[in-house]
């Protein structure tokens, strides 16, 4: 199908625009992060982001970082991060797909420059979620493949640098990106005759450095938006926060002078414990500004983020594969906490703070308790357990943004939106779940196709104009708008083979 010449005069616009930004960005990050080149004998603070690269075949993949080092031209190597207990701060790579977060700041690390790097890891597994298996013909079959030790128990993963890295100036950011289709293999399907299927866990991660802006706008340039954090800490004067990641990564945070507040008046009026969710900004010296601050409950005891997986009777009881659980203080006390939650006729429904342009839609976006639906990205605030059935109760359902790796079938432009048509691959989440909603869920109509909806705010990071026929993914909320899946696309990403 051709493409009208206004949608094609709104690509070349968007591919010159990402180009313009790149390069200036690129040049604001060589002279504001590198100080010019690497200074014998000076050190540079390292800060190291989290991002991954994936299709919608899994729904989850998890590693423990146990020790990251930089190996010089010289053949020097020099460690930047060690964990000596790995399974305290598994990363979970999925609900990273397009995203980003901080894994570390503040390594002292040797100016100079760097041509390999080396990354060990344990505790790695990868979860499907399928229609069927080998010993039934139907049914929704949620499988999870793991290793003690990755790699076939050598614990080596694979570490590729496009360029090698030149530590200099006063810090210098580096993005830890995991290749999740090559990171994993079912070498042998389980059968009826051999239900246990043969899998291999080989980690591939590809380092680069990021050029830091002086107004980093995404991951590329030094902004982490979306970061889902517990508060563990406050202080006044100086005004900080002390957050920890699911990952059990722990950060100082001060609020930007401009800074956005959603669900709370202002930075000084968070409290230990809340969960929140944060745009955080790398700063020239290596610490971290909060540009936008979430909370969608202060009083939660905890959340779990992650996919709705499995509709239950009666409506209101949601199976959720836990990507993200903040907060959770033990497994005893919460023993839900990656698990069943409910929903009830109290429960507060919202969007994402991160999707600011939810009224300016062409259609009439709707979370409600009629619309959620399977392999939608929630968080559910939860104070306790003792609701029905002794499950806890989601005070707040919020919906997430998430990733969809999809090939444009067709474009055109609606009240200001670029509007592509997408499909979805048969194993995508969507299409999946959709044969188990029963008859107490809106179905949706056609699970394979998903149209997206993006405006002058949509990060285009993606190679290239738009095109029909192109596999892309997309970033965004996904809604049920009546039986039709429509997201509204806050990013725009490289595709990924199906």
């Amino acid at each position: 199908m051709p493409v009208s010449k206004p949608q094609h005069v709104r690509n070349v616009m968007f591919s010159l625009l990402a180009l313009v930004a790149a390069l200036s960005l690129t040049a604001c990050g060589s002279g504001g992060t590198s100080g010019g080149g690497p200074v014998p004998g000076g050190t540079s603070t390292v800060v190291v982001q989290l991002t991954s690269t994936a299709n919608d075949q899994l729904i989850e993949y998890s590693t423990g970082v146990a020790s990251i080092s930089l190996v010089d031209k010289a053949g020097t190597t020099v460690s930047i991060f060690s964990n000596s207990n790995v399974y305290s701060g598994d990363v979970e790579w999925m609900h990273l797909n397009g995203a980003a977060e901080p894994f570390l700041a503040a390594a002292s690390v040797p100016q100079g420059t760097y041509t390999s790097a080396v990354v060990t890891t344990s505790g790695c597994s990868f979860t499907l979620v399928t229609w069927g298996n080998a010993t039934s013909s139907a049914g929704l079959t949620t499988a999870t493949y793991a290793e003690g030790s990755c790699g076939e128990g050598t614990g080596e993963t694979t570490v590729n640098l496009p360029a090698p890295i030149v530590v200099s100036g006063k810090v210098t950011v580096l993005n830890l990106n995991l290749q999740v289709g090559s990171s994993w293999a079912i070498t042998q399907p389980a059968t009826a005759d051999n239900p246990i299927a043969s899998y291999t866990i080989d980690p591939t991660f590809t380092l680069t450095k990021v050029p830091l802006a002086a107004a980093p706008a995404n991951l590329t340039n030094g902004l982490l938006p979306g970061v889902s954090a517990q508060v563990t800490a406050v202080s006044a004067n100086p005004a900080s926060a002390t957050i920890t990641l699911a990952n059990s990564a722990t950060f100082t945070v001060t609020p930007s002078p401009t800074a956005t507040y959603q669900g709370i008046t202002g930075f000084s009026a968070l409290t230990a414990n809340e969960i929140v969710n944060m745009d955080l900004a790398i700063q020239p010296d290596g610490s971290f500004a909060a540009t936008r601050v979430e909370v969608d409950d202060p009083a939660s005891v905890y959340a779990n983020i992650g996919w709705y997986v499995t509709a239950y009777s009666p409506l209101g009881t949601y199976g959720l594969q836990t990507t993200e659980p903040e907060g959770c203080p033990n497994l005893v006390q919460f023993p839900e906490c990656q698990g069943l939650l409910l929903w009830d006729a109290s429960t507060t429904f919202n969007v994402s703070g991160q999707i600011t342009n939810v009224s300016n839609l062409p259609f009439s976006p709707d979370f409600n308790n009629s619309s959620a639906t399977p392999a939608q990205n929630l968080s559910g605030s939860v104070y306790g357990t003792g609701g029905n059935q002794n499950l806890p109760d989601a005070q707040v359902l919020t919906l997430e943004p998430q990733t969809l790796n999809g090939t444009v079938q067709s474009m055109t432009t609606q009240n200001g939106f670029a509007v592509y048509t997408v499909s979805l691959a048969a194993y995508d989440l969507f299409p999946v779940t959709q044969q188990n909603v029963g008859a107490y869920l809106v179905p949706i109509t056609n699970p394979t196709t998903v149209t997206v909806y993006a405006d002058q705010n949509t990060q285009f990071l993606n190679t290239g104009m738009v095109e029909q026929g192109q596999g892309l993914r997309f970033r965004g909320v996904v809604f049920n708008d009546n039986g039709a899946l429509q997201m509204d696309c806050n990013e725009v990403l490289d595709g990924v083979t199906e």
